[in-house]
């Protein structure tokens, strides 16, 4: 077997497992809904009236459907008289009439019903946020990742579609079911009662046909597990890149979509066969309904005969008083379907009796068997009942009156449905808008006191005791006080309470007992709004809003406190009191500049700079500082912590109650009072989160007094694990200036230049990229011999509609005929012969959608695995790109690529049918009639073009609304920050923010309903309107002795079916401009040769690719024409004048850094954030080509414009002499091992994450352990529940971040690279974990035979002791140079630019 087969075999095993997984089946309690009326609770009064009006179309509409048949009669009937000019118009007037009507009744009840739901879905949406933002902390707990996000976008669209046009349609089928039904059982209750018993057959085949589209619409489910993968991977592509993982992540999606597949093909078949058997169902009903009609007819006229005998001289050509009658009935009395035929005896005397001798001249009527009029009180518009007998429009129109309730009950079907969806919906919905906070915290309503102003800022903890579980207490019996005005820090080990500390003083918890004071005041008496009002924060790992820079900052100020929004000058006075203006300013955008949900474009210092501006602008009574240092650089971490030394003041003059959190005890030696806290069970009474009993004080003082406490103190314990490490100290200023003093002339109060320099650029047409038909067929050239079963099958289906349309016209015929003898027996054999159709219809509409559908399938299949690879070689600058981000690069796998197949089989199949239909039906029609179908000919797109809106009708538009959509991702953005929203007392601002970005649903959704309800009465009229026209020129031909009846009814209804048919293909084969569409989005990406191509894969064809060995030696590169390969790679890197700027930014990075690390040599790299150090790394890692952009402007601003340069000017980076650019990417990235300082793992177990870092990501559990206890993760892996099998979640996210970056250093190493790259290996690591790893990395770093090291680090103590330190500066943006190098010893005694960041650190 070889490395990638067993690749594919794990990946197999576990998509298996996951699959058992998901067949467990529990038994659950049935959905909970709300009552009926209930779902009208946020229709405002506007709302209302649109429903109610929306309804009273839809009624009409429904009772005109009837109308409609009763019209389609009376038509039938005037062509088959002999006096079809007398009585065609009047007839064809009444249809258009109706047609016209049932039309705009249908346009209008759609619409208003839609446009009201869309109204009241998005009433339903702004109510639901901004209870949900007034939730307590535990409440989002308590939901599962998105979970929220998904109640405001997918379930509430369940509600809007269940009101909306089912809603509409619920209320129409009522009425056309019960319209239907009382036309049917009034002309004829035998009729209708043997029709009838076919209707459920019909109900529950329409039911089916719309159930498995919109199933087959919404998309496969089992496709989640394969877009997860994907999800995954691109969104670590950086870690992808790296670790060669591109085959295994291929191997990983490829296993997922196997079922994929098989699930997609299941829904294939039966949708095709649904539809099939509703086609067949309806023939069925045909058969039978017309036999007994035809029985039904062929009865009356015998009975009328005999109950109304002819008089005696009728028939008799000689006879003094029926002599002429008897002549002219002689002449016209022939069959109709064999008009040289003539009627001899009793069917003679049936004619005679029938016919409208005024034609002839003569005044007198026999009056006798069917002729014999009965007094009605009816007029022309139900003449038929006036006769003693049932004509063929009688039959017709009671016919398609039980038809089509019939229909009208399948379609009430899924109404009832997506109105039960609807009533679940908003019962989750409305759980969450009634649910009350548990802790009695309402911020819509906030009640208690009022602090006493102004506040001095003690607060005492007294006898607390918390826990987020049983299993885990957090405090038993804490007490602590916090003197107002002091600086007071809170250390200890992970887990021990520290940050729970600031969650209780913003109550986003309550303890369980024991109190919680502010200046004597419990703090549960007190108003959350003004509590926290008063308290700012600053986090750990600060989140910061998806909107501009401006609104960020801007956001701190607290609006409870009657706050205004803040100015221009004092948002830049706050981010020159964080040192953030200066990189601010840097940007294009300023502080208009945009950062997104993760923040993408600023560093991890730029973002903390950010987050501490906030804090500033709200200036506090009470300051909570948790790491707030601890993304910065040496340099800012200073500038930053006077600045926050200035915050600590308060406005009267003394300091403000500032609690400081810290895993470095050396940030907070000169705190007023520092306190250790921890657990008096757990060893050393330091490890937190391994405590029975929860946290207490253990110890508490001032640094001095605590060291003096000796070694058994825990303060000095603690003091030895972060030895070393001599990062600057909190120190308390002597300044009382306060915020407000900053000033600025820089900026006048608009934060909107340049916002529209970018705000266009979407805005331009994409050409669209150009894919033939032929290069997609290629996807299904192994599925030649299906293609060509399916051309038969599609051929035969459209036989299907011609053939009905023959036996239909047959069997109409066959109602007029007289002699009931032949009446009797042909519509035996014609109800047969539709039978017989009928079976055949469901065998090759079923045969046909399933082979074409498969042929879809697989193609989609081969295509989403070799649009993966395409993803998977791109380079890193590739995905920068806003247009390429996850969500569009997982839409291209998953939406685009299954249109594809409308291009192939599936279009191919639809023309074939179509052609066969009209091939067929016009050859029919024609024959029958060449004058008469050329007219109808011309008319048959019209009728394609209603039957095409039917059938698109069929399939509901699930899809939400871009703004809805984009509302969602803002609700889930919030969620997660909701910490945040919460301490700023931001809860109105997002509501109101959300608000906005749905703002334009309404009329979205209006013009939507228009559209849809448009599409349905048009198509209506269309059809109806059509049939109106075929039967007026049918009896102007008649009239003038050019047609007969049969040829007549065979030309219309040939002509009328296949158009059909032809527009049911249509449906599908209008797709195809959808799916050349995305053909040109997904062959553009698969055509893309990256600027960087390590080329993971070799292509075997024009539509496969293979994965790519990775060269062991020179000779094994040159053989294979790959890149150069270094064999005794020894380690030598150069950095050679290098320049660079990200892509998607303006502001150069580096701008000409050279340095130079020697075989086995660690160097470390210091500097600024945003200097340029990752950068190198990235440079490195070859993410990005180097390249160097000069500006060139032109005479305005607009003809600005950017010339990017690559090669030499560029510079180089050389490896052992040997340019980068030369080398092949994928064997010397297996040389070089990565330590992010963020890392990402992937889903799977612990063991398969090490492994990646093999090449094909295969290692023995014995390489897995040593690398793992290499790097200290051996003990923690082996007490987790299944060890090294343990599954760490999505992004590593049932693991720790000192975890996480254990098992990443692991995965690093156990390639044993000969480089070694450390980017804040130890940033995330509390002061225990931070001592384990980094004796783990001091001994790998100390075997300087064995790897070249760069180490980056903001922390001069990780790196003093490198063989070379380089201190890179950006000095006023122009990009990072080398300023200073040499070791420690050497740059110390230089007295530069290093000397003073030491010094720095020391004081």
């Amino acid at each position: 077997m070889t490395d990638n087969d067993r690749d594919a075999s794990t990946d197999g095993k576990a998509a298996l497992d996951v699959a058992r997984e998901d067949d467990v089946v529990t038994a659950k309690e049935a959905p909970k809904m709300v009552p009926l009326r209930a779902l009208f609770r946020f229709y405002k009064p506007l709302d209302v009236a649109l429903l109610v009006t929306g309804m009273l179309f839809a009624a009409l509409g429904g009772a005109l459907f009837p109308a409609v048949n009763v019209a389609f009669g009376r038509l039938l009937d005037s062509t088959a008289v002999g006096d079809v000019a007398g009585q065609i118009d009047s007839a064809v007037i009444a249809m258009e009439v109706v047609a016209v009507s049932l039309g705009v009744s249908l346009t209008l009840a759609y619409w208003l019903v839609s446009w009201a739901s869309a109204r009241a879905s998005r009433n339903l949406r702004c109510a639901f946020v901004r209870s949900m933002l007034a939730q307590d902390i535990k409440f989002f707990e308590s939901k599962k990742a998105g979970e929220l996000a998904t109640l405001t976008g997918a379930t509430v669209q369940d509600f809007q579609l269940g009101m909306a046009k089912k809603f509409a349609e619920l209320v129409q089928s009522f009425f056309s079911m019960g319209g239907g039904f009382g036309v049917g059982f009034y002309f004829s209750a035998e009729l209708s009662g043997v029709i009838l018993a076919c209707v459920p057959l019909l109900g529950f085949a329409t039911f089916f046909l719309i159930k498995s589209i919109q199933d087959q619409q919404k998309g496969n489910s089992e496709y989640e597990s394969a877009a997860a993968v994907a999800t995954e991977t691109i969104g670590a592509i950086r870690v992808t890149n790296a670790l060669n993982y591109q085959n295994v992540a291929t191997n990983r999606y490829k296993a997922n979509l196997g079922k994929a597949q098989r699930y997609g093909a299941k829904q294939i078949w039966k949708a095709s066969f649904a539809g099939g058997g509703l086609f067949a169902s309806m023939f069925v009903m045909y058969a039978l309904g017309l036999w007994y009609g035809a029985k039904l007819i062929a009865d009356s006229k015998a009975a009328a005969l005999a109950d109304y005998p002819p008089p005696s001289g009728l028939g008799d050509t000689s006879d003094a008083t029926w002599g002429a009658h008897s002549t002219y009935a002689e002449s016209v009395c022939t069959y109709t379907n064999e008009p040289s035929k003539m009627y001899t005896g009793d069917s003679l005397l049936q004619c005679a009796c029938n016919l409208d001798y005024a034609m002839a001249s003569l005044t007198t009527s026999p009056n006798c068997g069917c002729g014999y009029r009965l007094d009605t009180t009816f007029g022309s518009v139900l003449d038929s009942a006036a006769s003693p007998c049932l004509s063929g429009g009688t039959i017709v129109m009671v016919f398609f009156s039980i038809l089509f309730g019939g229909f009208a009950l399948g379609q009430a079907a899924p109404a009832f449905e997506a109105l039960a969806k609807a009533r679940i919906a908003a019962f989750k919905l409305y759980e969450v808008i009634d649910r009350e906070p548990e802790n009695g915290i309402d911020t819509r309503k906030p009640t208690g006191l009022d602090p006493v102003m102004p506040i001095r800022g003690e607060i005492v903890f007294k006898d607390v005791k918390f826990q987020y579980s049983p299993e885990r207490p957090v405090f038993n019996g804490l007490n602590l006080t916090i003197e107002g005005g002091k600086v007071v820090a809170l250390v200890g080990a992970s887990g021990c309470g520290k940050s729970t500390i600031a969650k209780l003083l913003e109550r986003f918890y309550d303890p369980l007992s024991g109190s919680i004071t502010l200046d004597g005041v419990d703090l549960r008496k007190l108003r959350i709004d003004k509590l926290r009002g008063n308290i700012g924060i600053v986090s750990q790992e600060p989140l910061l809003f998806e909107a501009s820079i401006a609104d960020n900052i801007a956001a701190g100020r607290p609006m409870a406190l009657n706050g205004t929004r803040p100015n221009a000058n004092e948002i830049v006075a706050a981010a020159q009191a964080a040192c953030a203006h200066e990189f601010i300013q840097s940007f294009p955008n300023g502080y208009a500049t945009m950062v997104g949900g993760k923040n993408s474009k600023l560093s991890g210092g730029q973002k903390q700079r950010i987050a501490i501006a906030r804090a500033a602008l709200r200036n506090p009574a009470i300051l909570i500082l948790d790491e707030a240092t601890s993304a910065l650089d040496t340099e800012n971490e200073r500038l930053v912590q006077e600045a926050l030394d200035g915050l600590v003041h308060s406005v009267a003059g003394g300091q403000r109650t500032t609690v400081v959190i810290a895993h470095r005890l050396t940030t907070v030696r000169a705190a007023d009072k520092i306190v250790v806290l921890g657990s008096t069970d757990a060893a050393d009474g330091l490890a937190g989160g391994g405590s029975i009993n929860g946290s207490v004080v253990l110890e508490q003082g001032t640094h001095d007094q605590l060291m003096a406490l000796g070694a058994r103190g825990k303060y000095r314990s603690l003091v030895g694990l972060s030895a070393g490490d001599n990062t600057k100290r909190v120190t308390k200023s002597t300044s009382t200036a306060s915020l407000e003093s900053f000033t600025t002339d820089s900026v006048n109060g608009e934060f909107e230049k340049g916002a529209g320099k970018t705000a266009g650029q979407g805005g331009e047409k994409v050409a669209v990229y150009k894919v033939s038909a032929k290069r997609v067929w290629k996807y299904s050239a192994e599925d030649i011999p299906l293609l060509m079963a399916g051309t038969f099958f599609a051929i035969l289906n459209g036989c299907v509609m011609p053939s009905v349309a023959f036996v239909f016209a047959e069997l109409l015929t066959v109602f007029y005929m007289d002699d009931i003898s032949y009446m009797r027996d042909r519509s035996g054999v014609l109800a047969a012969a539709m039978a017989a159709v009928a079976v055949g219809a469901f065998i090759v509409m079923g045969t046909q959608g399933g082979i074409f559908g498969n042929i879809g399938e697989r193609l989609t299949t081969r295509l989403r695995i070799h649009l993966f690879r395409s993803i998977m070689r791109q380079d890193v600058a590739f995905f920068d790109e806003k247009a390429n981000s996850v969500g569009a690069l997982t839409t291209l796998l998953q939406t685009d690529t299954a249109k594809v197949r409308t291009m192939t089989g599936q279009s191919f199949g639809s023309a074939i049918q179509a052609a066969a239909a009209l091939t067929f039906g016009l050859t029919v029609s024609l024959n029958a009639s060449w004058k008469y179908g050329l007219v109808l000919l011309a008319c048959v797109p019209i009728l394609s073009v209603g039957e095409m809106l039917n059938m698109k009708n069929l399939a509901d538009s699930t899809a939400m609304d871009e703004n809805v959509a984009d509302g969602s991702a803002h609700v889930s953005e919030t969620v997660t920050m909701i910490k945040d929203v919460h301490a700023f007392g931001l809860e109105k601002t997002m509501a109101e923010n959300y608000d906005a970005t749905i703002s334009t649903t309404t009329s979205e959704e209006r013009r939507k309903a228009l559209r849809t309800g448009g599409a349905f009465g048009l198509a209506q009229a269309l059809t109806m309107g059509f049939y109106g026209f075929a039967f007026w020129w049918g009896g102007q031909l008649i009239g003038k002795g050019e047609l007969n009846f049969m040829d007549f009814m065979k030309s219309l209804w040939a002509l009328g079916f296949c158009a059909a048919g032809a527009g049911q293909a249509a449906t599908f084969a209008g797709d195809n401009r959808d799916g050349t569409a995305s053909a040109g989005r997904i062959f553009k990406l698969i055509d893309r040769v990256p600027p960087v191509n390590s080329q993971p894969f070799v292509k075997i064809s024009e539509i496969d690719e293979a994965p790519r060995q990775i060269p062991k030696s020179s000779k094994d590169s040159d053989e294979n024409k790959y890149g150069k390969v270094i064999d005794g790679l020894k380690g030598k890197i150069e950095f050679k004048d290098v320049f660079f700027t990200y892509p998607t930014r303006d502001a150069p990075v580096l701008a000409g850094l050279s340095l130079e690390v020697k075989p086995g040599e660690t160097v470390a790299l210091i500097g600024q954030s945003g200097s340029g150090k990752s950068t190198a790394i990235q440079l490195l890692e070859r993410f990005y080509e180097i390249v160097r952009v000069s500006q060139t402007i032109g005479e305005g601003k607009e003809q600005e414009f950017k010339i990017a340069v690559q090669g030499a000017s560029a510079g180089k980076i050389l490896i052992d002499g040997v340019d980068l650019s030369d080398l092949d990417l994928m064997w010397f990235r297996s040389n070089v091992g990565l330590v992010e300082q963020e890392p990402t793992l992937f889903s799977g177990s612990v063991h398969d994450n090490i492994a990646a870092g093999m090449p094909g990501g295969v290692a023995t559990r014995e390489q897995v352990i040593a690398a793992a206890m290499t790097a200290n993760a051996h003990e923690f892996i082996e007490r987790m529940p299944e060890g090294y099998d343990t599954n760490v979640g999505i992004g590593g996210g049932r693991v720790s971040g000192g975890q996480k970056q254990r098992i990443s250093i692991a995965r690093a190493i156990i390639n044993d690279p000969r480089i070694l790259l450390l980017d804040e290996a130890t940033s995330a690591l509390d002061n225990e974990s931070e001592r384990l790893v980094q004796a783990a990395l001091d001994g790998l770093l100390a075997d300087g035979s064995k790897r070249s090291t760069i180490v980056i680090a903001h922390r001069l103590s990780t790196i003093r002791s490198a063989d070379k330190i380089f201190l890179i500066e950006n000095v006023n943006n122009a990009g990072g140079i080398v300023s200073e190098v040499g070791t420690h010893d050497a740059l110390m005694r230089a007295g530069g630019k290093y000397r003073q960041l030491v010094a720095a650190y020391d004081q």
